[in-house]
């Protein structure tokens, strides 16, 4: 990269290559280092939650002091926030935290509300106040973004000598989402239709409590799980969608050679409530499953289709099918008559 005349990297930090083990990166001096969350993975490499956390950290280390402009951004919502911050203040760099829920960090967010197809909100900082918004849904994304907004307003900051708050606030609106990522399929109801790739049990357990918070009618989630993978996960995700949405649709994901009803029943063991209540449905056709989400829909609800994302197939034993999970949602919503 350097040969080649970049001057600006920006990298997702992995645990394995942070590890004193590899030491990918440990020869690396990082400008900024940013900390969203950590949760339960890769144990099969660190060998416990304490050593993961603890190899996490290690990207504070490697920032430069804070004389020659290192600084970190940390999410105080996080548990386990102290230790990166603590991590970042023993090695001389600058600490900056922030949360949506956490009031003593020093970046703060307020009056969330969904606006179009995505979120507005009001980021706290340094005694102002700035405004944003995102064409994104979803709680999670607003801390991410708060995150990204920090980070590059304190480098521009560091090379022009002058506040970029407001001017990096106000851009936040211009990103452009990642496709099949929280993506809001526009149309003319009066409720939310939400493409995402979310297809394990972590991803699952950082959407749904972001959505059942800002939805205030019902949650419709459409997902399935994939053949030939990891069968334990299935009525794991089961759960974690009977926690929170008021209607399931199991559905074909890429069955490969797996039976496709198969895999929908190891998920649905996991959905006892909605099961009980008799909004649970089994529907292998993925088309068919997006069409009754739509049709069940009402005002005030956000109908999740999750687990295909930006993918263009879904894999069967015979074939490999075509598929747009967008496309396919804006048919159904002109099947409905949400869409001219």
């Amino acid at each position: 990269m350097a040969a080649a005349g970049n001057e600006y990297a920006v990298i997702e930090a992995t645990s394995h290559g942070l590890s004193p083990i590899n030491n990918r990166l440990g020869n690396i001096k990082f400008d900024a280092a940013v900390f969203t969350n950590v949760t339960h993975e890769h144990l099969e490499f660190h060998g416990t939650v304490e050593q993961y956390r603890k190899d996490k950290s290690e990207l504070f280390r490697l920032l430069k002091p804070e004389d020659e402009g290192g600084f970190g951004v940390i999410n105080a919502d996080d548990p386990h926030f102290s230790l990166f911050k603590e991590t970042a203040l023993d090695n001389g760099s600058a600490a900056i935290t922030y949360g949506l829920r956490n009031q003593d960090a020093e970046c703060t967010v307020s009056e969330i509300r969904i606006v179009n197809s995505g979120s507005a909100f009001k980021i706290h900082f340094n005694h102002s106040i700035f405004n944003a918004e995102i064409e994104l849904a979803g709680r999670f994304n607003i801390e991410n973004s708060t995150a990204a907004w920090l980070t590059v307003s304190r480098l521009l900051e560091a090379d022009s000598g002058e506040s970029s708050c407001t001017k990096t606030a106000a851009l936040l609106s211009e990103l452009t989402p990642v496709e099949g990522r929280m993506n809001t399929i526009h149309h003319n109801g009066n409720f939310r239709v939400i493409v995402d790739y979310a297809h394990t049990p972590g991803s699952f357990e950082k959407l749904f409590p972001s959505i059942r918070e800002e939805t205030e009618g019902k949650v419709i989630a459409v997902f399935g799980s994939a053949g030939e993978r990891d069968i334990t996960k299935r009525a794991v995700q089961g759960r974690i969608a009977d926690r929170f949405a008021d209607i399931i649709i199991l559905t074909d994901e890429d069955p490969r050679l797996e039976d496709s009803m198969t895999i929908i029943e190891h998920i649905a063991e996991g959905c006892t409530a909605s099961s009980q209540r008799g909004d649970l449905y089994r529907i292998p056709d993925r088309s068919e499953a997006i069409l009754k989400a739509i049709e069940l829909a009402g005002i005030g609800d956000t109908v999740l289709l999750l687990g295909k994302g930006h993918e263009s197939s879904i894999i069967y034993a015979e074939e490999k099918k075509a598929w747009n999970e967008a496309d396919a949602a804006r048919r159904a919503l002109k099947s409905c008559g949400y869409l001219k």
